[in-house]
């Protein structure tokens, strides 16, 4: 058996991104023991904990472990410290052969967040803390026969966001945005990513802190930007998931609209159009279904549409973290009498809304009640191609008892289920 100090001739560090931009690097040499850390992080990302940064890992230091699975296996843990100039490791580790693997998560101790190793793997069990107390979770994974060895840092958790599309001359009031129902718990295994997911004690509940000063700014109604409502530090990083009917997950808030009908700028003469409506929207009625892990997720709410007779329209765009296309969803239209008349209505509704939005691709309807005969829809007026109306009935007898004779439309009955999709040809 070959014993070292440590076993390795070099450790790299890296926090990884899809695209590395802004990308900081340093290395340095502890020269007693001929061990370089090279430490190269790509765009910093800020989270409800602090921004993830080289001088992070500086303070903090990190925790690694090494696992070698031979004849004897072994199990070994050590700590990284950073002294200006230097890094440094302790205790000495024993390494009895090639073939080993290295892991370390941050700012989690490795020993900590340990639940179990094999021959082949090592994952430990992890639950969404409390929005105080959430972090930008990193790991890495290192498998090698040679001394070079490489830690190449992920960001595990999806980080997400909101906005309020600003209208001039009218007053936006928002309040009590929170994220529900997800999952919150997993296992996350090095080797191939999260696991089963689970709710760890019940339904969980997250509010999203609101910035005050994009508040005010859209309570003055002075404001066409898009208007971040997160704080410096502001990010909810959730548990990375799938959403693929609308007990998976929502997002709710409440609001008020008040219009300066005088054009004075001044609301305190103005009767709220809108007083406290509170609203859920489900987070599969996105073509975005999925959060994956370090991806950062930004929901946009715009009421232009709403105001002018049409729906609440959302939007969904992933950035900084990875790229990924954007797409936009109109409110869920509730449908109270299962009639012609009321499912038209309500789809003219929505022509409303993509008329004044014109990113908006899906557009959801909920009937609340059974058919108890069959329709037929006549009437569908504006839409784009490839624009999809999903109605959801409330048993599949239903959705089978639809149907439409509106010609540039294909209609895809449901298969099994209770949604019906109408696609623009």
């Amino acid at each position: 058996m070959k014993k070292y100090l440590l076993g390795l001739a070099a450790i790299s560090l890296f926090l990884g991104t899809t695209s590395c931009t802004d990308e900081l690097v340093e290395t340095v040499n502890d020269g007693k023991n001929a061990i370089e850390f090279r430490t190269a992080l790509g765009k910093q990302v800020k989270s409800r904990a602090a921004e993830v940064g080289i001088s992070n890992l500086q303070t903090d230091g990190l925790t690694v472990f090494s696992f070698y699975a031979g004849s004897t296996s072994r199990f070994n843990t050590f700590s990284l410290t950073y002294s200006n100039p230097n890094w440094t490791y302790s205790p000495s580790v024993d390494q009895p052969g090639t073939g080993l693997r290295y892991y370390s998560v941050y700012p989690l101790a490795i020993t900590d967040a340990a639940t179990s190793t094999s021959a082949t793997t090592h994952s430990f069990e992890y639950v969404i803390p409390g929005v105080g107390s959430q972090v930008d979770l990193i790991a890495a994974r290192a498998a090698t026969d040679e001394s070079a060895v490489t830690l190449n840092f992920q960001h595990i958790l999806s980080q997400v966001n909101f906005a309020v599309q600003g209208m001039s001359g009218v007053k936006i009031d928002i309040s009590n945005i929170s994220v529900n129902g997800i999952k919150d718990k997993s296992t996350y295994t090095f080797e191939t990513g999260w696991g089963t997911l689970a709710q760890n004690s019940g339904a969980p509940t997250y509010v999203y802190p609101l910035n005050a000063t994009a508040l005010s700014t859209l309570a003055a109604g002075t404001s066409t930007n898009v208007e971040s409502l997160k704080q410096t530090n502001g990010g909810l990083m959730l548990m990375p998931q799938t959403f693929g009917v609308a007990g998976d997950g929502t997002f709710g808030f409440t609001f008020s609209l008040t219009v300066d009908t005088d054009g004075d700028g001044d609301f305190s003469d103005e009767t709220a159009k809108i007083a406290n409506k509170q609203m859920t929207v489900n987070l599969c009625d996105f073509d975005t279904k999925t959060w994956a892990p370090g991806k950062r997720y930004l929901y946009v709410i715009d009421f232009t549409s709403f105001l002018v007779g049409g729906p609440i329209t959302f939007t969904v765009t992933v950035a900084d973290w990875a790229d990924d296309n954007h797409n936009t969803v109109a409110e869920t239209l509730h449908v109270a009498d299962a009639t012609k008349v009321s499912i038209e209505d309500a789809i003219a509704r929505h022509s409303t809304a993509n008329g004044t939005t014109s990113t908006l691709t899906t557009f959801p309807i909920a009937v609340a009640n059974a058919l108890g005969a069959g329709i037929t829809i006549s009437t569908i007026d504006g839409f784009d191609s490839g624009d999809e109306i999903r109605i959801e009935f409330l048993d599949n007898a239903s959705a089978i008892n639809f149907g439409s004779s509106v010609s540039g439309w294909t209609l895809t009955p449901p298969s099994g289920g209770r949604v019906v999709t109408l696609k623009k040809d």
